[in-house]
C-alpha cells in the first residue's frame, strides 16, 4: 500500500506507476500525492485513471503536478475519475502553470464530465509554443457545441500534437466545425476522432476545406454522425485533394447514413436552383465557394436573370451585385464577400453523362479501399458506393468490372 511504499528505499527510483481502477478517491489521492512528492522525483509514466477521485482529488493532483521538486511526467492519464469541469480545470491549469507542460507528452482525460472550463485551458495549452503533448484524449465528456472552438483554436497554433480523440462529445456547431476546418489545414495531426459528435452534413462541409489543404493526417474517424451522403462525398473528395503524395487519408465513416439523401446541406451534384447566402456565416461562405468550384470546372453558371443583388447592411436595401468569376484554380485567389446576404441563382452546364464524369484512378483506389475493410457491413459498403458515385462521379463498366475483381482477390 502507499504507506508501505513511503517506507521503502527504492521508492525514489520509480519511473512507472499504474494505480487505476482502485477506489482511491480524494483521501487516498491526497496519501499518495504527499508520498510521491516526498519521495519519489523519477516518475514518468503516471496512471490514476478510475479511481473517483472528484474535484477534491484534481486540487490533490494540482498539487502533484506544481511541485517545484516532483517528478516530471511524460504520460499523465487521470480518466475516469469523475473530475467535473471545475476540477478538470484544476488539472490542466496546473500543466500549463508548470514546467509539465514541457514534458508532457500524453494526456488522458477521458470520461470526466469537462465542459467549457476545462476545454478553454485545454485551448491556451494547445497554444502554448512550450506545450510537447504528442497525443490528447478529451473523449467522452461534455463538450458542447461552440465551447469546443477553444481547442480548435489552439490546435491552429500548435505544431506539435500528433493524435486528438474527442469522440462522443457534443461538437456540431457550425462555428466549432470551421474552426476545426481552419485548424485541419495547418495542425500536425495524424489521428483524428471525432466520432458520434452529433456532426450533420453542414458540419462535414465546413470540415472539407481544411482537409483539402492537410498534409500530414492520416486517419479521420467520423463514425455515428449523420452526415449523410452529400456530406460524406465532401470529406471523400477532398481527402484526395490533401497533399500527401500517394498516402490517402483514412476516413472510417461507419453508422453515419451514407445512403440517405439530405435537403438541408448543399448538393454539389445539384447545384441549380435560388440561392440566399448569409456570406457572414462559414457555411453559406463555403457554399458559394463550391459553386465558385463548378464555375470553374464548367459544370455551372450564375444566372444573368433575375440578376445577383445584396444586402450589404442587413436593412432590406438589396442593389445589384457583380459576382466576381474564377481566373484561376487556386480558391485562395477567388473574390468571395465576407458579410452581407447574397441572393442569386445559380444553373447547371451538365446535360449527359461523359467520360470525364468517370472516377478518377484516386477516387477508384479509395474507393476500393473502403470497400475493402471487412469490418463494414454490406449496408455500409453500399452507402459508400452511393456517396462515391451519386450525382457528380460515375462508375464506367471496365471501373466496375476492376472493382469486381480487386474484390474477389482480396477475400480467396
Amino acid at each position: 500500500d502507499i504507506f508501505t511504499m513511503r517506507q521503502d528505499s527504492t521508492c525514489g527510483a520509480l519511473t512507472q506507476l499504474d494505480v487505476s481502477d482502485n477506489d482511491f478517491r480524494a483521501p487516498g489521492t491526497a496519501a499518495l500525492v504527499h508520498m510521491l512528492v516526498k519521495c519519489c522525483s523519477t516518475l514518468k509514466h503516471f496512471n490514476i485513471s478510475g479511481n473517483n477521485i472528484g474535484e477534491t482529488g484534481a486540487g490533490h493532483l494540482s498539487e502533484l503536478l506544481r511541485a517545484k521538486e516532483g517528478s516530471q511526467f511524460t504520460h499523465f492519464k487521470v480518466a475516469r475519475n469523475r473530475l467535473g469541469d471545475a476540477g478538470g480545470a484544476v488539472v490542466l491549469n496546473a500543466i500549463l502553470h508548470s514546467d509539465q507542460r514541457k514534458s508532457i507528452e500524453v494526456l488522458d482525460m477521458s470520461h470526466n464530465e469537462l465542459a467549457e472550463n476545462t476545454v478553454e485551458v485545454a485551448g491556451n495549452l494547445l497554444a502554448d509554443f512550450k506545450t510537447v503533448l504528442l497525443e490528447l484524449d478529451l473523449s467522452w465528456n461534455l463538450i458542447r457545441q461552440n465551447c469546443a472552438v477553444d481547442v480548435f483554436e489552439g490546435l491552429r497554433v500548435n505544431r506539435r500534437l500528433q493524435v486528438l480523440n474527442i469522440c462522443w462529445n457534443g461538437l456540431g456547431s457550425d462555428l466549432a466545425m470551421h474552426k476545426l476546418g481552419d485548424a485541419l489545414k495547418v495542425c500536425m495531426l495524424h489521428t483524428l476522432n471525432i466520432g458520434h459528435c452529433n456532426i450533420l452534413g453542414t458540419g462535414a462541409h465546413l470540415i472539407a476545406p481544411g482537409l483539402k489543404k492537410n498534409m500530414t493526417l492520416q486517419r479521420l474517424i467520423l463514425d455515428g454522425n449523420n452526415i449523410k451522403q452529400a456530406g460524406a462525398r465532401a470529406l471523400y473528395k477532398a481527402s484526395l485533394l490533401a497533399g500527401r503524395g500517394d498516402e490517402r487519408v483514412q476516413l472510417s465513416t461507419v453508422d453515419c447514413n451514407l445512403g440517405i439523401l439530405d435537403s438541408q446541406s448543399f448538393n454539389k451534384a445539384e447545384p441549380a436552383g435560388k440561392y440566399s447566402l448569409d456570406m457572414s456565416t462559414p457555411y453559406d461562405r463555403v457554399t458559394f465557394i463550391e459553386l465558385m468550384s463548378l464555375v470553374w470546372e464548367g459544370k455551372g453558371v450564375f444566372m444573368a436573370f433575375p440578376p445577383p443583388r445584396m444586402d450589404e447592411k442587413y436593412n432590406g436595401d438589396f442593389r445589384p451585385y457583380t459576382i466576381r468569376l474564377p481566373e484561376t484554380s487556386e480558391e485562395e485567389d477567388w473574390w468571395v464577400p465576407e458579410t452581407g446576404l447574397l441572393e442569386f441563382s445559380f444553373g447547371s452546364l451538365r446535360t449527359s453523362v461523359t467520360s470525364h464524369d468517370a472516377m478518377t484512378k484516386d477516387e477508384l483506389s479509395q474507393l476500393v479501399s473502403v470497400l475493402g475493410d471487412r469490418e463494414k457491413k454490406e449496408r455500409d459498403r453500399l452507402d459508400a458506393i452511393r456517396a462515391f458515385c451519386e450525382g457528380d462521379t460515375f462508375l464506367h463498366f471496365d471501373q466496375v468490372v476492376n472493382i469486381m475483381e480487386t474484390h474477389l482477390k482480396e477475400n480467396r
